[in-house]
């Protein structure tokens, strides 16, 4: 889901629909684009947008409640250096914390 979301022209306000296969199942995961923030990661501070898929739920791919929140860099990378999850027990951060890169022989 992250790589076709990386793909797309992420605006402000707008929302979208992924088709996610889970186990068989077929869920359509709406995406809402809700901010542009200049933040501090790994990489220094970026400007990022914050996406929030509606993964939670009823009927959805992960049933009970909570939230999920995505910051994906503005560069052409488009790299996401922070997810969020909000739940009932708590809240758990993810952050990217290295990257490196490779040419096209595979040598870093």
């Amino acid at each position: 889901m992250i790589y076709f979301v990386r793909t797309q022209k992420l605006e402000v306000g707008k929302s979208f629909e992924i088709p996610v296969s889970d186990s068989g199942q077929v869920y359509r995961v709406a995406v809402a684009v809700v901010e542009r923030k200049r933040i501090k990661c790994v990489l220094g501070r970026v400007n990022a947008i914050r996406i929030e898929p509606a993964m939670f739920g009823e009927g959805r791919m992960l049933r009970g409640a909570g939230k999920m929140s995505i910051w994906i860099t503005e560069d052409s990378r488009r790299l996401p250096v922070w997810a969020q999850l909000k739940l009932n027990i708590g809240t758990v951060d993810i952050k990217l914390k290295r990257i490196t890169y490779q040419n096209a022989s595979g040598e870093r």
